[in-house]
Formats: structure tokens, sequence, C-alpha cells
């Protein structure tokens, strides 16, 4: 998949009109501070959207209080491969409250932009937070394994659900993928930053734990792997830990399937951990004898779904299951 494009590098920052305010608290009263701490504001929001708006991202990473260990995907804002001459954003109402400011800035990029830098004064220079317009939040309707892959290059997994990194401003390749490779997943869109443009038809707010197209190919593969581990049993003479419980007392070599009520369809899988995931299969039917007596007893499969080093998918039966 194609790296990010940055729209900085096709888009000079051209300033747009705003009446510069002075410098107020929060209350929108006349600042009491020196005039000097409403220019540091200004130049430290300026400086920082240039470096933006020019493609110099990691100009802006260090300008900003963002600490890169903090980030997701640092690697990300390596600058732009061509960067674009720009101007200085026009700096509209800037607020000071202690060693806190906000300055709002009107700039171009790729079209008319603006945004409400947060700063904070550390050890004498003001810098702003990167903006949560750079943020990217991937959401599931639960639980789920997986892991949202940006741009070939950045790997941030799913915790509770959700996944958030923070990118600069440009266009990012935006995949989901199950790192176990027990899923087939199919969720990839191009996301613009600033403007949080999705292009695809998936909503990165709303998508499937466990989606259905994927559940649907994993379900006709999983029957042959329900079979291998009930045969681990089976050529255990029922003594594997593995065995359903409801095969106790069951005398060896004696089990049969029951083709009416079939033990190896997969009915659900989920995750516990978010990192590993579990099944349950369909109720089903096997025939054996107890002590020379045909019975029918009821099964479901419960256990663990994972991928050998071949591919191949493995599932793990619960003990006495």
């Amino acid at each position: 998949m194609a790296r990010h494009q940055h729209a900085s590098t096709a888009v000079t920052l051209t300033a747009l009109v705003l009446a510069t305010a002075g410098c107020t608290h929060s209350s929108g009263q006349p600042a009491t501070g020196p005039a000097t701490v409403e220019q540091q504001v200004t130049d430290a929001a300026e400086a920082f959207i240039s470096s933006v708006a020019s493609g110099s991202f990691s100009q802006a990473l260090a300008l900003s209080s963002t600490a890169p260990s903090s980030l997701a995907c640092p690697e990300l804002f390596e600058d732009a491969e061509e960067t674009a001459r720009s101007v200085p954003p026009e700096v509209g109402d800037v607020t000071v409250t202690g060693d806190t400011a906000t300055a709002e800035v009107s700039y171009s990029l790729g079209g008319p932009q603006e945004e409400v830098l947060e700063l904070t004064d550390v050890s004498g220079q003001w810098r702003p937070a990167l903006p949560e317009s750079y943020a990217v939040t991937v959401a599931f309707d639960g639980p789920t394994v997986a892991e949202v892959v940006v741009d070939d290059t950045c790997r941030v997994p799913v915790v509770d659900g959700q996944a958030h990194v923070v990118v600069p401003p440009g266009s990012h390749d935006i995949t989901v993928v199950d790192p176990t490779g027990v899923l087939e997943r199919s969720e990839h869109v191009i996301q613009r930053v600033p403007e949080q443009q999705t292009i695809g038809t998936d909503d990165l707010s709303a998508l499937e734990a466990v989606p259905t197209l994927g559940f649907n190919v994993l379900q006709g593969e999983a029957g042959e792997a329900f079979v291998n581990a009930l045969d681990v049993c089976l050529d255990a003479d029922l003594a594997d830990p593995s065995c359903p419980s409801a095969l106790a007392g069951a005398d060896p070599g004696s089990v049969q399937v029951v083709a009416a009520a079939p033990v190896a369809v997969l009915d659900r899988l989920w995750t516990d951990d978010g990192e590993t995931w579990r099944f349950e299969a369909r109720p089903g039917a096997l025939a054996v004898t107890v002590d020379g007596t045909p019975v029918e007893v009821e099964v479901t499969l419960t256990g663990g779904l994972t991928r050998d080093n071949t591919g191949t998918l493995v599932a793990t039966l619960d003990p006495e299951a």
C-alpha cells in the first residue's frame, strides 16, 4: 500500500484574514500580564503551524509539548519528501491563564483550516499540544483481537475495543488486521487529517469485533479443526484431558458421530483477553456405548483457536468441557 501523502507537499500555506485580538484571560477581560507573553504565545503558534504546513513534521513535533515516546507511531512524523513554501498563519484570539494558553489559528492546508491550539509554558518556552484533529480513532462494537496498521509502517494494538493514533496532517492508509491470523479482515480506508475525512466504505467508529464475512469464512474452516481436536481425545482412548466431560464413562473405541446433530460447527467466537480467540461449537451429539449399552450424549465443544506456522487452523479443546 502507498505511504501517506501529506497535503502540505502540494498546497502552500495561504493566510486567511483574521483580526488579531489582544491577550485575554478565559473570562474575556484584558490580561494583566506583560505584553511579551501574548507575543511569545503567538510566535509559538505561528512556528508550529508553519512547520506543519511546510511538511517539516519532525520540527513541528519538536516544537510541541507532546513527547515522541507518548505517541503510538512517532515514526510517522518524518518530514515530507518535498516541503512547500509557506507564509505564517494568522493568529486570532490568544488567551493566557497562568502557564497555559490557547491560540486560535487560521491557515490553508488543502483548503481553509482552523485550529485552537492549547499551549503550555515549559521551562520558559510556550509549546502547543498536537491538536486532537490529528488523531485517528478506530472503535469496535465489542472486545476483539486486532491491530490497526497505519501507512504500512506502524501497528497499533486494539485495547478494550479501541485504538487511538496521532498522525501528521495528510492522507493516511488505515487497515485492520488480526495479528493471530485466525480471522480474515478486510477493513481498509484512507483517512485525511485534520479534515477527518474518510475515503472508503468502512466506518472507523463502528467496526465489527467479529466481522460477519470473516466469521463465515472461518466457520467453513473450523469443522476440520474441531474434528482434529476431538481425534486427540479418541486416539487417547478417551483418557486425554481435552476429552468432553460428556464422554466420561464411555467405552473406548465406541464413539460415533451422529449425522443429524454434528458437533463440529462453529457457533460463536469471542475474546476474553484481547489477545487470543475463544470458540463455542453448536451443541451436537455423539453415539457411544457405556458398559456395552448404546446411548447418545450431547456435546458442546469449547476451547481456543490459533494458527500454526503453516497457517493451518488449530482448535484446542477446553479440558473436560
